[in-house]
């Protein structure tokens, strides 16, 4: 949900500075692929994104049909409440992974 966490509040047209100080450390050192996912993209957003990611390829749900409004008809989605440590989170995300082969 790039919009959430990289724009701020709803109709934001820029970056706040805690975000464009994310991305120049991020980019500091080497020149990194960002994969940006959103569900939803306001104007706002979009051309917030746009003018911080200028070479930005957009992807689009396009499917007709039994798969209307799905980007990916064979994802699966699963939930895993719990609590307990990182480690463990991480090895429930692990076990998840796992099982999906």
């Amino acid at each position: 949900e790039v919009d959430a966490v990289l724009c701020g509040s709803a109709f934001n047209t820029s970056l706040p500075l805690a975000t464009v100080e994310l991305l120049a450390a991020l980019r500091a050192e080497s020149k990194p692929q960002f994969l940006l996912t959103t569900a939803h993209l306001s104007s706002e957003h979009d051309a917030a994104l746009t003018r911080e990611f200028d070479r930005v390829v957009r992807v689009q749900e396009k499917a007709t049909g039994i798969s209307r409004g799905v980007l990916v008809p064979t994802l699966r989605q699963r939930y895993h409440y719990f609590s307990g440590t990182d480690a463990d989170k991480t090895q429930l995300l692990l076990q998840v992974l796992q099982d999906g082969d």
